[in-house]
């Protein structure tokens, strides 16, 4: 073997807790790939955690065999000095035993998740391993137990906590009694001709027990905290830890006996999630409970600090707050670093402008903690402000101090302009509630669907991209305010949705490579394969099954549709279905055993659900607007009045509109998508004008949605009394000259011989 060929070896066998097994993995390497990851991130032992969950997922167990199997092959790849190498025939067993995990991973997760029993197939297989003679016979027995009681306390576990409890018990009693019930030494009375295969397997069982007894159980991994004692002024220690399910990163503030003399500084590390509420830390038996913790001479407690987030327990560095100004529909925020000590804070009162006019508003920054506990409605108080932020200020209502996490300081208004909010609505977004997002999104894929299919893959590309940067646009829109909604109330989520904005608007063109090239369903999917057996305890847990299959006979009758009539019947068909299915085989109500401790947040789910369901019911398939049947306009008399004239006006103006945006242009788009090699420009979506017609027959008034998603109200038999005012022929007019400016285009780009 070269030098180079060597060096790639991993020679790790002549390190203390090592043994190559397989070609290109030490057993270490080897436990480390199954229980985090691959380099391509699939993560077995996470993924495999939650299969007695309540939402059993088969697909993740399914998953987690892909990624075991993986590794194995992927460690056996080479001809390293390993184990295996020294086996004939070793590569093909490996290749076998990847494969039959492979092929059996679906019917073993079918009875998982089915909740059938696995500890008598895992019993069969200890059997097998031969331990008896090397443990106490009574330890076979116990472990049988254990394994037992394990599946039990999965089936009946709530929350992903409890399973992690229940196997970190199982794991802690098969440990202690593998270290007290076992001696491997008794090996070599097995193979006394084979002493190395001995010492090999002794090392063997030594290095798997010190690997899960130093490692936490897979998939219950905690927040990475910093861990360590720092003076103020120093920077942060470098060790990070990663620490229990049950934990989150902290920071203590106090003193420290260091070697007989009192230092100040900060204490971090892990600590248990329910320490972490309001408590004094500065009392003697909280200083007593803290230094059994940290089994260090804690001599004071000046404030304790809990976080969730990775690295976030940074000794002496304040919290990430917004800093800046804002009112109902606007605001200049931007993320800022407080001092330590320091906590994010929201003022609202009144503040003047330049222009001296006084308005409603919000001030936000950093603050310090005695200076919240203040009323900030005081004259003082507010000529403070004043100076601190030089704006004018006038007044203060109401202050507001967090810190729990990063950007909470998130103002909220009940303003006037804030959007209303019914019964059958709700706040969504800042400027829109669920409908009206509902309304203008199907208005976006109304843009792209209005035209399909297309023969042209520079037009569906085009068409795709101007519908995801629609999308956008509402998102952006309907979050720039600062009304109350559900995001208002997510600490973050206003950069979450910026950033979701961004990439749709990179990641545009590109989508609509892959949506339009023909060659989508893997993309889509995103290679996520059936079975899933996932629903309960909201829906059957074949729903999901159902609606996969749906969905990729919905794309394949797109892909070989002939005419926009075959898209339409099909797509109205697919949610014809899954209506169906949501509405009989779920149960929305159930959602509040999924979320028993946030009640409200599941109240919340409930009715969004609900909504959702309601508005797909009452409504027609984006760009597939069905026929108008509306009879002609009746004749005006010579001797017509003023009224009589403004009817006939307002029927022809009905008449000429729905033609115009409901019937002729978006046959027009079509021809223009297949008879030229012109790209019109859709991304600009004309807001909705509020039309209003009155009927003499009160039973013909009707409704019709044109090509942008907008109502047009008409009456049936054309008879109108009374309705919109003339002003609003000139927006109209103002779209019919810019349709017919690009028939003049395309007349000019190719004439008659185009057709």
């Amino acid at each position: 073997m070269g030098n180079s060929a060597m060096f790639q070896c991993l020679m790790a066998h002549h390190a203390q807790l090592s043994l190559t097994t397989i070609s290109h993995c030490t057993l270490n390497a080897q436990y480390v790939l199954h229980m985090r990851r691959l380099p391509n991130a699939c993560q077995c032992s996470s993924s495999m955690l939650h299969l007695r969950a309540k939402a059993c997922a088969k697909q993740k167990f399914v998953a987690a065999a892909h990624c075991m199997a993986e590794v194995m092959t992927t460690c056996q790849q080479g001809f390293c000095n390993s184990f295996f190498a020294f086996i004939p025939g070793a590569n093909s067993m490996i290749e076998m035993m990847a494969s039959g995990l492979l092929a059996s991973s679906g019917d073993i997760a079918t009875k998982v998740c089915s909740g059938e029993s696995m500890s008598d197939m895992m019993s069969g297989m200890m059997d097998m391993t031969g331990m008896n003679g090397v443990c106490e016979a009574s330890l076979m027995t116990d472990v049988k137990q254990w394994m037992k009681v394990l599946e039990q306390k999965h089936k009946e576990a709530k929350t992903h906590e409890d399973i992690c409890s229940s196997t970190e018990q199982y794991f802690s009693l098969l440990i202690n009694g593998l270290k007290t019930r076992c001696n491997v030494e008794k090996v070599r009375d097995f193979l006394p001709q084979q002493p190395m295969l001995a010492d090999y397997l002794i090392k063997l069982s030594n290095i798997i027990v010190e690997l899960i007894s130093n490692d936490q159980v897979p998939g219950c991994e905690g927040p990475k905290c910093i861990v360590g004692i720092t003076k103020k002024g120093e920077p942060a220690p470098s060790k990070v830890v990663e620490c229990r399910y049950n934990e989150v990163c902290s920071t203590m503030y106090g003193t420290l006996d260091m070697n007989g003399v009192n230092e100040s500084g900060a204490l971090s590390g892990c600590t248990d999630r329910r320490a972490c509420g309001e408590w004094d830390c500065s009392t003697p038996e909280a200083l007593i409970a803290i230094r059994n913790e940290s089994k260090l001479n804690v001599t004071s407690c000046d404030g304790f600090k809990c976080c969730t987030k990775d690295g976030c327990n940074v000794p002496f560095q304040g919290p990430m707050c917004y800093e800046g100004i804002a009112n109902s529909t606007d605001g200049y925020l931007n993320p800022k670093r407080c001092e330590f000590g320091e906590v994010c804070s929201i003022y609202y009162g009144t503040i003047a402008n330049e222009m001296g006019e006084v308005k409603n508003g919000a001030l936000l920054g950093c603050q310090k903690k005695e200076v919240c506990k203040l009323d900030c409605s005081t004259p003082e108080f507010v000529a403070g402000i004043r100076n601190a932020s030089n704006l004018d200020v006038r007044s203060c209502d109401k202050s507001k101090c967090c810190e729990i996490d990063d950007l909470c300081n998130v103002p909220i208004f009940h303003a006037e302009t804030c959007p209303a909010i019914v019964d059958t609505d709700l706040a969504l977004f800042s400027n829109c509630t669920l409908r009206t997002t509902y309304e203008k999104a199907t208005r976006c894929i109304a843009l792209f669907m209005i035209e399909a299919p297309y023969k042209s893959t520079t037009v569906c590309k085009s068409r795709y991209a101007s519908t995801v940067n629609c999308l956008a646009e509402v998102m952006s829109k309907c979050q720039g305010g600062f009304c109350e909604s559900l995001f208002a109330y997510i600490p973050g989520a206003r950069e979450g949705i910026k950033m979701a904005v961004e990439m749709m608007r990179m990641t545009a063109h590109a989508e609509a490579e892959k949506v339009c090239s023909g060659n989508f369903l893997n993309d889509i999917m995103g290679g996520v394969q059936p079975p899933f057996g996932i629903g309960e305890p909201v829906c059957d847990n074949m729903v999901l099954d159902d609606m996969h299959h749906w969905v990729v006979l919905l794309m394949k009758e797109h892909m070989t549709a002939d005419t926009h009539a075959d898209i339409c019947k099909s797509t109205e068909e697919f949610f014809s279905k899954v209506i169906t299915a949501v509405k009989t085989r779920c149960n929305f109500n159930a959602i509040r055993q999924l979320l028993p401790r946030e009640p409200e947040f599941a109240e919340y789910l409930i009715k969004m659900s609900n909504i959702i369901v309601d508005l797909i019911s009452n409504d027609k398939v984006p760009g597939c607007q069905g026929e108008v049947s509306m009879a002609s306009c009746p004749a005006l008399s010579p001797n017509a009045c003023g009224k009589e004239m403004k009817e006939a006006w307002l029927c022809d103006y009905i008449s000429w509109r729905i033609t115009l945006v409901h019937k002729w242009a978006p046959e027009f788009l079509r021809w223009s998508a297949s008879n030229t090699m012109m790209e019109i420009d859709m991304s600009e979506m004309p807001e909705c004008r509020e039309l209003t017609v009155e009927c003499k027959n009160k039973d013909q008034y009707s409704k019709v949605k044109d090509m942008f998603g907008c109502e047009i109200p008409f009456c049936k038999d054309g008879k109108y009394s009374g309705g919109t005012n003339l002003s609003i022929w000139k927006h109209d007019h103002m779209l019919w000259r810019k349709a017919f400016s690009v028939w003049q285009a395309a007349q000019a780009y190719g004439g008659d011989d185009m057709c």
